[in-house]
């Protein structure tokens, strides 16, 4: 065997340990993550005690119930301006268009908190996203927005305004904002 032979069987053997092991360890990691993200110790624990027990411990983390409450209280829906409207979704809400049925009904549906028109304070600016969602499993919050008139000018530059706003302030499309959008000649449909 010349010698670039040898340096080659030396690589490969190598390589082979390297893949062996590194195929050990996530298999370990593996085993971990299935052990561990089922796991819910500390809610469990908190669950297991009587309502008048549960009122006097602060808990360690807050059980999906409680952190649903509080997202709640966090993201209210509208107060003021609500559309009059008979356009009523499944869960009860007076939205703006055919589409935001869709939508909501497809997030009650699928049992997904949200809201409908949440105030959304970014500096100086108050917008209403159409829907704001809780992923619960994440404990992450998402904005949605359909555009429903893009074929109108105005309409358009007011929107990307608001596109604007929302990148400046850490609401980035794909990462925490979701889009819809619909013009007269295609209607949004799921």
């Amino acid at each position: 065997m010349d010698g670039d032979a040898a340096n080659a069987a030396n690589l490969n053997e190598i390589d082979q340990k390297v893949l062996t092991s590194a195929e050990t360890e996530l298999k370990a990691l593996r085993h971990a993550h299935n052990f561990y993200s089922n796991k819910h110790v500390a809610e469990d624990c908190f669950n297991c005690l009587s309502k008048q027990r549960q009122k006097l411990v602060q808990p360690v983390t807050l059980t999906d119930e409680q952190y649903i409450e509080k997202w709640k209280k966090e993201h209210p829906p509208r107060a003021e301006g609500k559309p009059r409207t008979d356009l009523i979704t499944k869960k009860g809400d007076a939205v703006r268009s055919r589409a935001e049925i869709l939508i909501a009904d497809h997030l009650f549906v699928d049992s997904l908190v949200y809201q409908y028109e949440t105030p959304l304070i970014l500096g100086k600016y108050v917008f209403y996203p159409d829907f704001c969602v809780l992923n619960l499993r994440r404990r992450k919050t998402y904005y949605w927005e359909h555009f429903g008139m893009l074929d109108d000018p105005d309409y358009l530059e007011d929107n990307m305004f608001k596109l604007n706003v929302y990148a400046k302030n850490g609401i980035i499309i794909g990462e925490n904002l979701i889009i819809t959008y619909e013009t007269a000649m295609n209607p949004f449909n799921t």
